[in-house]
């Protein structure tokens, strides 16, 4: 083989630690020596460390599906009552419970910001006046907390 024309087979890694052979000129200074196919080449990963890295990544898979998972189970604080206001089931009638002072300049504009929220009010034997939730929108909420002049949500 003339000097410069001859070729060498090195291996590249694919998928799966399979390998595929690519042909690569022969650069000058070369020995006819290292022009030749490598045969004893070790795979540069090796069956440990695929397996390693295979776990790793379904541990981090698994651990955010888990967290996914308690963040999409997480259950909002939904209205409370008692014997004689028993608080609706989360059917979309209601918007979900919401308190104004805790967001200061963000305006609600969620799905069902604009439905009524749920209340029941009753008045006990000994006179006291007893009110679960609040008929207001969170939208009518927020601007009477926030609006320029509003003080108070009545």
């Amino acid at each position: 083989m003339a000097e410069g024309t001859g070729s060498v087979r090195c291996l590249s890694l694919w998928r799966n630690a399979s390998f595929s052979t690519a042909t690569v000129p022969k650069q000058q200074g070369d020995t006819e020596k290292g022009a030749g196919t490598w045969r004893s080449l070790s795979p540069i990963i090796t069956r440990k460390e695929k397996r390693f890295i295979m776990k790793s990544m379904f541990h981090l898979i698994a651990i955010t599906a888990l967290m996914g998972a308690q963040l999409a189970g997480a259950e909002t604080n939904w209205y409370a009552g008692d014997e004689r206001c028993r608080p609706p089931k989360d059917d979309g009638t209601y918007s979900a419970p919401y308190d104004a002072k805790e967001h200061p300049g963000d305006f609600p504009t969620f799905p069902g910001a604009d439905k009524p929220g749920w209340f029941c009010s009753y008045q006990r034997e000994d006179g006291v006046m007893v009110q679960y939730g609040n008929s207001m929108t969170p939208q009518q909420q927020w601007l009477a907390v926030w609006a320029a002049g509003a003080n108070s949500m009545d």
